[in-house]
């Protein structure tokens, strides 16, 4: 039985820690390149090209500029913190399709992996 517990544990380890990975919320204040990620996410943009990251506008304000898959110019979303991690975006710029179309409005919550993936430069 201890030898039993003592080889599922490393695998109970790793579960718990991809578990926590996925799911967890983000972690301390907000920077403008876990809000790009997220908006990005959102409103089915791609953060290949451009700017990957925000400008802050106020105190629960920021502007993110997203480019659509397929397209060559930046799309402007004025986007607003609800709470320390889940924001609303409303595109605030004129836009033509190009590409796969961008959403009018999109809302989400960052997580833990929105940062480690801004943190190292992925998407």
């Amino acid at each position: 039985m201890f030898l039993l517990l003592k080889l599922i544990r490393p695998f109970l380890v790793l579960v718990v820690l991809v578990g926590v990975y996925l799911f967890a919320p983000a972690i301390g204040s907000v920077n403008g390149k876990t809000l790009h990620r997220g908006v990005v996410k959102g409103v089915g943009g791609t953060a290949d090209v451009g700017s990957k990251k925000c400008s802050k506008r106020g105190s629960v304000t920021w502007r993110c500029r997203v480019y659509e898959k397929g397209g060559s110019d930046p799309v402007t979303y004025t986007v607003r913190m609800r709470d320390r991690r889940c924001w609303s975006a409303r595109r605030a710029s004129a836009y033509t399709a190009e590409g796969d179309p961008l959403a009018l409005r999109a809302s989400g919550c960052l997580r833990l992996r929105d940062q480690v993936y801004a943190l190292a430069g992925i998407g």
